[in-house]
């Protein structure tokens, strides 16, 4: 049965977002094994590409597990087809002229002077579309990989701020 709320957040997300409400932490989670993911054999060159780039970016981040080949293969193969159909949606065109049918039927509609009847309707393939971007913003999200799931990350820096150093150097006089 589906519980009510905001998903569950992993232990480490939690220790990198900090704990401003002092909140008691599930340090019993499961902890997955961190690591490279094996890249799948059956990518295509364009998906394998997105996924050498996912990993990059999730390793910078130090997020990256073993654990997470399916979400990462799954986001890299729906960004590729995804890509390729706007390819496919920009040579076409947004829109396209069709033949009036008459009904369901294959027959087509003629006007008096015996040309086919056309009209203006949106590229099927813009559904399409719609439906694997959504898919690809709801990966992206869960690996960490939109500008608001960052925001919410609190990486400890690579270099020491002034306040720091002050505060080390008044320390250290003592």
């Amino acid at each position: 049965m589906p519980v009510a709320g905001n998903k569950k957040k992993p232990l480490k997300l939690k220790l990198l977002e900090g704990n401003p409400r002092h909140e008691n932490l599930d340090y019993e989670e499961p902890i997955p094994e961190s690591g490279e993911p094996d890249t799948p054999s059956h990518l295509s060159s364009y998906a394998e590409t997105i996924w050498d780039n996912t990993c990059d970016h999730l390793r910078g981040m130090n997020i990256l597990a073993k654990c997470d080949e399916v979400v990462i293969e799954t986001f890299a193969r729906i960004t590729a087809r995804w890509q390729a159909l706007e390819r496919d949606i920009d040579n076409e065109g947004q829109f396209m002229v069709v033949p009036i049918r008459i009904g369901k039927s294959p027959d087509l509609l003629y006007d008096d002077k015996g040309n086919v009847l056309t009209t203006i309707t949106a590229n099927p393939r813009l559904s399409e579309s719609r439906l694997l971007l959504q898919q690809v913003r709801m990966l992206a999200a869960e690996l960490g990989l939109s500008p608001t799931a960052r925001a919410r990350l609190s990486m400890p820096s690579s270099g020491k701020n002034k306040k720091q150093d002050d505060m080390e150097s008044m320390l250290g006089a003592m």
